[in-house]
């Protein structure tokens, strides 16, 4: 009797937020325009960074019951590529919120907050060794960003790097 007793509180005790998550419903879907306008991929005209040339491109919709708009990205050079994937949605004040991962590991891992005003939005990353403003701005199937990334080396010493990605429109979703 004990154990059935026993096995029967386990049941319950694991099965409880089960039944409690089946009864809760996802939030509505966020609704933030400017990623509406910047859905979809995009390909860059190429640029130089850190001494060499890059294309970038980057496949970018809502994801998760519309609640993260997802970008992922990927820059080629000659000499090496690089490849993230971000996640942005805002907060209950109409702030930008973001998260980048990417190859480089829990040393990649970037928090994001900004603003969008009208075409613009004006988001700023950092983490331990990195930091990063970025102004997006789009007109029609042209997205242009304006980049400046400080990099804190193991010296101590901050590079800082100042560079324009202009990105053409690929394919609308």
């Amino acid at each position: 009797m004990k154990t059935l007793f026993k096995i029967s509180f386990l049941l319950l005790i694991c099965c409880s937020p089960i039944v409690k998550s089946q009864e809760m419903a996802p939030p509505p879907p966020v609704e933030i325009p400017f990623f509406n306008l910047i859905e979809g991929k995009w390909v860059s005209e190429p640029y130089q960074a850190m001494g060499k040339t890059f294309t970038d491109e980057a496949d970018q919709d809502w994801k998760l019951n519309h609640q993260y708009f997802v970008i992922d990205f990927e820059a080629k050079s000659k000499e090496s590529n690089y490849k993230g994937k971000g996640y942005f949605t805002k907060d209950n004040d109409g702030n930008i919120k973001g998260w980048w991962f990417d190859i480089f590991g829990l040393q990649g891992l970037m928090s994001y907050s900004g603003k969008i005003e009208g075409n613009k939005m004006k988001i700023m990353g950092k983490n331990d060794v990195y930091y990063e403003e970025r102004e997006v701005e789009v007109k029609g199937d042209v997205m242009t960003h304006n980049v400046v990334q400080k990099i804190t080396g193991k010296d101590g010493k901050v590079q800082e790097m100042k560079y324009t990605v202009v990105y053409n429109r690929k394919m609308k979703k």
